[in-house]
């Protein structure tokens, strides 16, 4: 039916090269404005198919970080610490490097710390190992989770010395507090 309305309106002498062009451009830009559509929903599959989040997990994926509130064929919409909703494409996740926090049970908390050139050491490190025992929430009775304190680098002004400490992915704040306040206790 197409060639036979192109064959008459040919014969009453209107040119079709304008209506080729002008269908051809529309063509470009409706593909132009689909292709960001196009690569969402392409995203959409591999995100809901590799499973790497589900909603209520706690996630950052390209500066943002927050709780996944909904898994979309387009977009992933998570809810941030202050309540904010951010729709963020699938195109960007599979872009970005997303960071799971809600996978593993364990997470692990790495504290700087500066000393003094002229601090005993031996004795530094000693207190920072003394620090985890006095946190509730840090793991002390797991050998494949044990705290440890060690130095770093030589700094400009000081030693730095890291604590590292791991405890349950739910008392993640609770601990950063707890180890934050009594490393200054200690």
């Amino acid at each position: 039916y197409i060639i036979i309305v192109m064959y008459v309106l040919g014969l009453f002498g209107i040119k079709l090269s304008a209506i080729w062009g002008a269908a051809g451009i529309a063509g470009v830009a409706i593909g132009f404005a689909a292709q960001t559509s196009v690569s969402n929903l392409i995203s959409g599959i591999f995100v809901i198919t590799d499973k790497a989040m589900k909603p209520g997990d706690f996630i950052e994926v390209d500066g943002v970080s927050g709780n996944v509130d909904s898994v979309g064929i387009i977009s992933v919409k998570i809810r941030t610490l202050d309540n904010q909703i951010i729709r963020v494409p699938n195109s960007t996740i599979i872009n970005s490097k997303l960071i799971n926090y809600s996978t593993l049970k364990y997470r692990r908390y790495v504290f700087e710390v500066s000393v003094d050139y002229g601090t005993d050491l031996d004795k530094a490190i000693a207190v920072l190992k003394n620090v985890p025992s006095m946190c509730p929430t840090v793991i002390t009775d797991n050998p494949d989770y044990a705290p440890n304190a060690f130095c770093t680098t030589l700094g400009d002004s000081g030693i730095n010395m890291n604590l590292v400490v791991w405890s349950l992915r739910e008392n993640f704040l609770q601990t950063k507090g707890d180890v934050c306040i009594n490393t200054v206790k200690a």
